[in-house]
Formats: C-alpha cells, sequence, structure tokens
C-alpha cells in the first residue's frame, strides 16, 4: 500500500465470519436471518432452500447453473434466429476442415514438416514444445485450435444476444473446450510420454497421489496442500486492529497505527469479494 501514514487509521470492510446483529441459523454454508420467519413451517422452508443451494453451490464451486443455463439459451434462440451467422459458421467450418486436410496433405508429402495451418495464441504455452511439430501430434493439436477458433466464432458476434451473455458462452465453451484439449491426455500429449518412458511411470504414480490427495482434501473440507504454512496472526494477518462494526454481511476492521501521526481521514480497503 502507497502513502505516508494512513495505515494508522485503515478500516477493512470484510465479509463476516460471526452472525453480526442479526439472529442466525445454520443451513448447510449458509446464514439464515431469523426475521421475517413467523412460523416454524416458513423456518423449514427456508432452511430447506437454503440447504439445497448451498449444496448445489458447493457442487459447482460457487457458479449459478441458472445464469449460465440462461445465457446459453440467450445464445441459442438468437442463432436460430439468425440465417445470415449459420451460413457464416458453416462456411468457416468448411474453411476450417479444407485447412486442415491440406495441412494433413503437405505433412504427408514432406515428412511431417509442413508449416502450420493455425497459430496457438501468443499466451497458450501448451504446444510449445518440438515434440508437438512431430507426427501424429502436429495434426492433433492443429486440429484442435482450429475447433477453438470455430467454436469462438460460433459463440461471438450473434444479433441480439446480450453482450453479457455472450462474454458468458464465449468463457464457458472456451474452458470446456480445453477440458478435452490433448495436452491433458497421456496419449495425445508427447511431452508427457517422453516424461513416462524417462521415469519408468513414476510421474504417474506420483501424479496419482496428488490427485487422491486433492480429493480427500476437497471431501473432507481441509485445506489445500501448503495452507498449514499460512496461520492468521502469524505468516498472514499480522497487523494489529480491531472489529468496529459488523453484520450479517460484512466485519468493518479498524488497525492500530505503526506511526505517531495518521491523516485525519480513514482509508477504507474492500477486498475483493468473490460470492
Amino acid at each position: 500500500m502507497t502513502g505516508h501514514t494512513h495505515t494508522g487509521r485503515q478500516k477493512n470492510a470484510s465479509p463476516a465470519t460471526g452472525s453480526g446483529r442479526t439472529a442466525h441459523i445454520k443451513a448447510g454454508t449458509a446464514d439464515l436471518p431469523l426475521s421475517g420467519l413467523s412460523s416454524g413451517e416458513g423456518l423449514s422452508r427456508a432452511v430447506a432452500d437454503s440447504a439445497l443451494n448451498a449444496s448445489i453451490a458447493r457442487m459447482t464451486g460457487g457458479i449459478s447453473p441458472v445464469s449460465i443455463i440462461e445465457a446459453y439459451l440467450d445464445w441459442l434462440f438468437h442463432l436460430a434466429l439468425a440465417p445470415g451467422h449459420h451460413a457464416q459458421i458453416l462456411r468457416e467450418g468448411a474453411d476450417n476442415c479444407w485447412r486442415l486436410f491440406d495441412y494433413a496433405s503437405q505433412c504427408a508429402a514432406t515428412g511431417g514438416k509442413a508449416r502450420s495451418c493455425v497459430e496457438p495464441a501468443p499466451n497458450d504455452r501448451r504446444f510449445k514444445d518440438p515434440s508437438w511439430q512431430t507426427f501424429p501430434f502436429n495434426f492433433v493439436h492443429q486440429a484442435f485450435l482450429l475447433q477453438q477458433d470455430w467454436w469462438h466464432q460460433a459463440t461471438i458476434g450473434v444479433p441480439g444476444v446480450t453482450h453479457q451473455n455472450e462474454r458468458m458462452v464465449e468463457f464457458y465453451s472456451r474452458q470446456w473446450l480445453d477440458t478435452v484439449c490433448p495436452a491433458n491426455f497421456l496419449a495425445t500429449n508427447p511431452e508427457i510420454i517422453q516424461r513416462t518412458l524417462s521415469t519408468g511411470g513414476g510421474n504417474l504414480l506420483s501424479g496419482g497421489m496428488h490427485f487422491f490427495d486433492d480429493m480427500r482434501r476437497a471431501f473432507s473440507d481441509a485445506p489445500p496442500t501448503g495452507a498449514e504454512a499460512f496461520v492468521p496472526g502469524k505468516d498472514v494477518a499480522t497487523r494489529k486492529g480491531k472489529v468496529v462494526f459488523k453484520n450479517a454481511l460484512m466485519e468493518l476492521i479498524q488497525y492500530e497505527p505503526t506511526t505517531k501521526k495518521v491523516h485525519a481521514e480513514p482509508i477504507l480497503i474492500t477486498p475483493a469479494w468473490i460470492m
């Protein structure tokens, strides 16, 4: 943080760790305010709804499936009403198929030394290793990049789709497509194959152990690996302070000054809330 002496009067707004000034009842991972629930039936209904929503949030990592479905329906219905866009993406699909066929033909004629028909994005380092330029891995990763490019073109520019929904559809389509990237699989990743041969399969054993440890921690609500090295009050959150206000949503923390002089007006720091 920049500035001279305002560390003494800093205030920090962060999500509450307690129930604040309103009575609450736990339901799954959510806190329910008791105000407005005049009957046992209403309370039971609210608890059941909250427990279900908390379970869904846990399975989806806090991502709302309803918002994703809404975005894709917006894209799908407007795509159905855009014959011009249909024709455009069909032409691009046919063009990509021809580019891949031409690339495969040149590879066959030159012993796999043909020039790439599509280049990955500058920040995409998945196919930087020279082993990706050998057959059949060059053909596999070129086919994937062309498919990725086609989906990008298909999900943007559809008339009528809201900007927010377009960004969501393009983003999630890219994420789901990345899950089937050839770099993620042993049989289609030459780097992993070479590593497996050089270690006698030791890399697969180590990776499997890490995977099962991650699963164990996820299902037991244990902290991630290495979290024990960051103890609040010792390694992190070491600045002395006190909670001067809190409610059901947040806590306001005022930190003690570290200098003799402080600014008359405190600085309010609101950290990013990922909810």
